[in-house]
C-alpha cells in the first residue's frame, strides 16, 4: 500500500538476526547488469533488456539495540562511493545512520524514477556491539515478482 503497488510485487518477507559483530557491509539491493556480465541466472532476474529489477526496499525493526546495529547509507546525500564498505563505527564516517527502535521502517528505493539504478542506496548493517537485532525486509520490484527455482 505505502508504494502503491500490487502484492505480486513482492518477495517473501525476510527476518534478520544480528547478534554480537554481527554486521552486514554495505551493498545494493538491485542486480546491476555489468556487476554479474558473466553469470547468466543473475542476468535472467532483471529481463532480456535489463528493465525488470528491485525497486524498493522497506525495512521494519522489531526490537532496540543497546549499543551498535544502526543501519548505514554511506552515499547518502549525495557522497562518494566510500573505499569501504564496512560501518567502522567512527565520529568521522560520512552518510547516515539509523538507530534501530521498535516499529521504525525505513524505505529507500534501489531505481530512480526514470528506472535507473542509484548508486546512492549503498547500504549495509553496523555491528552489533551489545544485545541482538531483529527485523524484516520487504524487497518490492517494478514488475511481478517470481521466484526462479
Amino acid at each position: 500500500d505505502v508504494l502503491n503497488l500490487p502484492k505480486s510485487h513482492l518477495e517473501p518477507l525476510e527476518a534478520l538476526l544480528y547478534g554480537i559483530s554481527d554486521k552486514l557491509d554495505a551493498h545494493w539491493d538491485y542486480f546491476d547488469r555489468r556487476r554479474y556480465a558473466k553469470q547468466p541466472h543473475m542476468l535472467a532476474l532483471t529481463g532480456a533488456d535489463g528493465s525488470r529489477n528491485r525497486i524498493a526496499t522497506l525495512l521494519w525493526y522489531m526490537n532496540s539495540v543497546f549499543r551498535g546495529g544502526e543501519t548505514f547509507f554511506p552515499r547518502a546525500g549525495g557522497l562518494t562511493e566510500p573505499f569501504d564498505v564496512a560501518c567502522d563505527g567512527s565520529a568521522g564516517q560520512q552518510g547516515m545512520k539509523i538507530v534501530p527502535t521498535p516499529g521504525k521502517a525505513v524505505l529507500f528505493y534501489s531505481l530512480r524514477p526514470d528506472g535507473a539504478i542509484d548508486p546512492f542506496s549503498l547500504h549495509g548493517s553496523c555491528p552489533v556491539e551489545d544485545g541482538f537485532k531483529w527485523a524484516v525486509n520487504q524487497r518490492v520490484w517494478n514488475e511481478p515478482y517470481h521466484r526462479s527455482t
